[in-house]
């Protein structure tokens, strides 16, 4: 890697070559750039109480709610990505979730009221919260929320039951269609 060029088998890429087609000259390679960054997981935590310190406990669970519905949506839109079949929802995000990074779903099981309850053994911003007595996964719900509402193309809402940052083994969520 060499001042922004690339070298790929016999042709040296740019970045004027990528345009929103794909790679100039070969239409076979579209365009896959996504504009997202990496940030260390100790972020979550800075969000939690820097929204905590200005917006007050309650406002702040709010917007990073909001905050993780956007950034599900906009990521899961940028992989163009959309299911024809809802019961295929489960499958999906469990597969979605590995590369997220927001932690590990163990399991997704149907409830009787046509939710879905998640299981998450080991959930990112519940892990970098610690334990505090309380549920924090907030940018989780979020995100979960708006990865099925992109997916799908209706509404979705999560809750959180259960979080590891309360005492408990694992983080559950529910997620259901809003009504």
């Amino acid at each position: 890697h060499q001042g922004g060029k690339v070298k790929g088998g016999s042709i040296l890429l740019k970045k004027d070559n990528v345009t929103p087609e794909g790679l100039k000259g070969d239409p076979t390679v579209p365009d896959v750039r996504a504009s997202f960054f990496i940030v260390p997981t100790d972020i979550l935590e800075a969000l939690h109480r820097e929204f905590s310190a200005l917006a007050g406990e309650r406002s702040s669970s709010g917007i990073l709610y909001r905050t993780g519905y956007r950034c599900g949506q906009t990521v899961t839109a940028k992989m163009n990505f959309q299911l024809d079949d809802d019961g295929m929802l489960g499958d999906a995000l469990t597969n979605l979730w590995i590369e997220i990074g927001l932690g590990r779903i163990s399991s997704i099981l149907p409830t009787d009221e046509g939710a879905l309850k998640i299981v998450s053994e080991e959930s990112t911003e519940a892990r970098s919260m610690g334990i505090v007595h309380k549920k924090v996964c907030d940018i989780t719900t979020g995100y979960l929320a708006g990865t099925a509402s992109a997916l799908t193309g209706h509404d979705f809402v999560c809750e959180e039951t259960r979080c590891f940052s309360n005492g408990a083994e694992q983080c559950e969520y529910i997620l259901r269609r809003k009504a």
